[in-house]
């Protein structure tokens, strides 16, 4: 059979499914569509009292997203979701995401494609279930406090690498708000991919070397110039230490 579907006798509240044909499906309705296709998939659930939800854990292999227009285009040789949900009064999950070789292009306003050899997050999710991803669900998740708290992202692209913890939340438009600490390994050749991409213009890179340049030291690992600085988000722009980098677009259009 294409998917497997297992759980013992004397343990009902652990269940295991494995695909091992590729499969496709899509995701939204209309030109925001989105189509998904896994090559093997492997999902672990473990239910708790009352048989809700304590743990579950996906993981998808030569995993491929493209837009229904033709444009949008994702590619992930693993994804690994983990979700652990916490005995506690206020609604929250713990979130692992592991992902390897993953390459994106004509994201957003982004002109080239990126490629990111790792990415790792462990976070704190806080606030009611995201049921489904719409304006409805984004807003009762916001309007009740619902915040986002990355104790550990790193990526890694090459010989450039990035670590970031922080919270986010979002606002009335929709935008991520929040703040944090960023360490940047190569910052000079993050801000060109940037640049080269058409996310940030020549002002904003130049302005950026310059902040990061006066805070940086030599990585000993790597020889490159590394940094530390504080990074935020609000009413729509990222900045990095005082420097405004970038606009960022809400999460979802109202």
């Amino acid at each position: 059979p294409n998917v497997k579907l297992t759980a013992h006798p004397w343990n009902l509240k652990h269940w295991v499914g494995v695909s091992r044909a590729p499969s496709h499906t899509m995701i939204g309705l209309g030109e925001r569509a989105l189509g998904v296709q896994v090559g093997r998939s492997r999902a672990s659930l473990v239910l708790g009292k009352q048989m809700r939800t304590e743990r579950f854990s996906l993981e998808m292999n030569d995993l491929v997203l493209q837009s229904v227009s033709g444009q949008a285009f994702g590619a992930l040789d693993q994804l690994q979701v983990h979700l652990r949900n916490l005995p506690s009064a206020v609604l929250s999950r713990d979130i692992g995401i592991l992902a390897d070789n993953v390459s994106v292009r004509n994201i957003g306003i982004a002109q080239q494609s990126f490629d990111i050899d790792g990415l790792v997050m462990e976070a704190k999710l806080s606030g009611p279930t995201l049921i489904r991803w719409d304006v409805a669900s984004l807003n009762r998740w916001r309007a009740s406090g619902g915040i986002l708290e990355i104790q550990n992202l790193q990526v890694s692209a090459g010989g450039l690498g990035v670590v970031f913890s922080g919270t986010i939340a979002l606002d009335a438009l929709f935008r991520p708000i929040g703040a944090g600490t960023v360490v940047i390994d190569g910052y000079r050749g993050v801000l060109e991919t940037f640049y080269s991409s058409g996310l940030i213009n020549n002002v904003a890179k130049a302005a950026a070397i310059l902040t990061l340049d006066l805070l940086s030291t030599v990585s000993e690992e790597t020889g490159q110039r590394s940094v530390e600085a504080p990074i935020s988000v609000q009413d729509g722009v990222l900045s990095v230490g005082p420097v405004a980098l970038m606009e960022v677009s809400p999460v979802i259009v109202p």
